[in-house]
């Protein structure tokens, strides 16, 4: 019989079941149901932001395109809700070219309504349609909703699949998030990212992605974990779904059996089911 439980909730049910039955064994450390709870919810945040980045990068990276295709008169581009893009050398033939994507000094409001300051660089090695070109991210007094960002993150473009969907690699390395109680966590991911519908529609609410590979980083409270995406269950997002539609996740911490999150089959909806101990609970997700 399944149960149906509030997230917050449920993982510290979940987490207080797993230290119970790991009594039977002596170990070095126990990790409390505080500093677990608080390392799904670093993790789940750190994900958020740096996706969020993703999409700032990808916006740039296909405005340059268009900007030195002559599609756009000027190589900077500037507007109330957006960042000024400048490509430096602006001209078709010169690589690697950097793309600067300047917020200014004060919380800009984005159109995706999140709050950034600060500087995005971007070093691209191509053209972003040509396959094989890589972004290269980096940071500089970076904040989003008042959160320091540090790190660097990779983008390859790797070309279309058999099926002639465009495939992405996304990787975050030394990332660093200070939130703004002055709380620190690190994250780094290693992601393949298949876009799967939505590439000849002008809007993005209908894109479709699959996404794999895994994730790991130390939360605030020192307690590190790893995260991997199911090969055979890849994560589906659809940018007009608030969540995500199916796949299933394997979290670890430390010293607590494995956790398996799993969202469904294509319904998009909040409802998805964590397994533990072969119990299973379904969830709504917030």
């Amino acid at each position: 019989m399944q149960k149906i439980i509030h997230i917050a909730k449920l993982f510290t049910i979940l987490i207080l079941t797993g230290l119970l039955f790991s009594c039977e064994i002596e170990t070095n450390k126990r990790v409390s149901i505080e500093e677990a709870v608080n390392t799904v919810n670093e993790n789940a945040q750190a994900a958020a932001i740096f996706k969020d980045i993703f999409n700032e990068v990808n916006d740039a990276a296909v405005y340059a395109d268009d900007s030195l295709s002559g599609k756009y008169e000027k190589g900077q581009f500037n507007s109330d809700d957006e960042p000024i893009i400048t490509i430096t050398p602006f001209d078709y033939n010169t690589w690697p070219k950097t793309i600067t994507v300047d917020y200014g000094e004060e919380n800009m409001a984005c159109a995706d309504m999140r709050e950034r300051r600060g500087v995005i660089e971007i070093v691209a090695s191509d053209f972003y349609r040509n396959p094989g070109c890589e972004l290269n991210v980096s940071f500089s007094e970076f904040y989003q909703n008042d959160h320091k960002i540090e790190g660097y993150k990779n983008v390859i473009y790797q070309g279309d699949n058999e099926e002639g969907n465009p495939v992405y690699l996304i990787q975050v390395e030394a990332g660093k998030i200070t939130t703004p109680e002055g709380l620190t966590y690190s994250f780094e991911q290693n992601l393949e990212q298949t876009w799967i519908e939505g590439q000849i529609s002008e809007s993005p609410w209908d894109d479709v992605y699959v996404i794999t590979g895994n994730q790991e980083g130390i939360s605030s409270d020192s307690v590190s974990y790893t995260l991997l995406i199911n090969d055979a269950n890849p994560l589906n997002v659809r940018v007009g779904c608030r969540w995500i539609r199916e796949g299933i996740l394997t979290i670890k911490i430390e010293d607590l059996q494995d956790i398996k999150l799993n969202y469904g089959e294509g319904v998009c909806d909040n409802a998805a089911t964590v397994t533990i101990y072969g119990d299973e609970y379904l969830i709504n997700m917030q």
